[in-house]
């Protein structure tokens, strides 16, 4: 009874053995394609190199966009600079009527509270404002390049 268990056993390894040699021995023709693009009208196929450099340097449209994005991100870090400052501010004035006792306790508690709100929604603000002008730089990306590959089409017809 052992043994019929190892004979089945050695059979079935032969026959998964058997099977995984024809599968992965054989090219099927499928594997064989090589993937070309369409050959022009001449008989030879067109290709377009187009450098990135180049195109930072002499793409108009980009450079526009690319400043207004810059104009943008320093317009965003000199208003967030200002909230910044002025949250420290305040914080800097309820220390000091903190260290002179001219204020009871439970305002001066109900004051700092208000700050870090203002904090966090800073916070919040920022990260919005970061999310936003990253989701505007991927859709200029995205319009240059459905650009770029509208004029190489009318290049290559």
């Amino acid at each position: 009874m052992k043994n019929w268990s190892l004979i089945l056993n050695i059979v079935l390894l032969a026959a998964v053995g058997h099977l995984y040699y024809l599968n992965f021995s054989k090219k099927s023709p499928a594997e064989a394609q090589v993937i070309a693009p369409p050959a022009s009208a001449n008989g030879g196929v067109r290709i377009a190199f187009v450098n990135a450099d180049s195109l930072n340097e002499k793409y108009v449209w980009l450079k526009e966009q690319s400043a207004a994005i810059k104009q943008r991100v320093a317009n965003a870090e000199k208003a967030m600079e200002a909230k910044q400052s002025t949250l420290e501010r305040d914080f800097m004035a309820l220390q000091e009527k903190y260290q002179t006792g001219t204020v009871p306790p439970a305002e001066i508690e109900k004051e700092a509270a208000a700050l870090e709100d203002r904090r966090q929604r800073l916070m919040r603000e920022g990260v919005n404002l970061e999310k936003q002008l990253a989701e505007e730089a991927d859709k200029a990306r995205n319009d240059m390049m459905t650009n770029l590959e509208a004029q190489l089409k009318t290049i290559q017809a």
